[in-house]
């Protein structure tokens, strides 16, 4: 599971570094995207423990930020943690922790 979520992160950043610069506009929808497709999954997954769920979310917010390098959108950028802090401050930490990943690799 560890070298999945490398190997997502990594596709991420090779992705996102591939074109240019994000609108504001295109940042705030990808967060947006992004804030849904979280709430989706965590309502696909239903009630589970904290352990897998913190987990689960870690993983699950590397597969919902491919789709988003594929748009275009950047999620290793300050300006779309901070529409993340936004748009769903309940993931402000998780995407740190993933814009942190993407700059390291």
């Amino acid at each position: 599971m560890k070298r999945n979520l490398i190997m997502a992160f990594a596709t991420v950043g090779i992705l996102a570094s591939c074109g240019g610069g994000a609108s504001k506009e295109e940042v705030k929808a990808g967060a947006d995207k992004m804030c849904k497709c979280m709430a989706d999954k965590t309502a696909e997954r239903g009630d589970v423990s904290d352990a897998l769920a913190a987990s689960s979310a870690a993983m699950d917010y590397a597969l919902c930020g491919l789709d988003l390098a594929f748009d275009g959108v950047d999620a290793s950028t300050d300006d779309f943690s901070a529409a993340i802090s936004e748009s769903c401050p309940e993931y402000a930490e998780t995407q740190a922790e993933y814009a942190k990943t993407l700059k390291e690799n």
